[in-house]
C-alpha cells in the first residue's frame, strides 16, 4: 500500500475474475494497460474482471493490478 493506493502482484494470470478480500476499491488498474477494468465491490471485497491477453503477455512472469481505494 502506498496511501490510498493498493497493488496487487498476480505472480500468475488468474483468469477472468479475481476477488481481494477486505478490500473496497474505487478505481483498478492493470500496469501498462490503457484503459481502468471493470470491478464490483461486494460484502467487504472486491472481484475485478481482468482481460482477455494475447498469449506473449501471458508469458510475463507477473501482472500487477493498480487499486485506488
Amino acid at each position: 500500500t502506498k496511501g490510498n493506493v493498493l497493488y496487487a502482484i498476480l505472480p500468475r494470470w488468474p483468469g477472468k475474475q479475481i476477488t481481494i478480500q477486505n478490500t473496497l476499491a474505487k478505481q483498478v488498474s492493470l500496469l501498462g494497460a490503457p484503459a481502468n477494468l471493470k470491478f464490483k465491490n461486494e460484502k467487504g471485497n472486491v472481484t475485478i474482471t481482468l482481460p482477455d491477453l494475447p498469449e506473449e503477455l501471458l508469458a510475463q512472469p507477473s501482472w500487477s493490478l493498480k487499486i485506488t481505494q
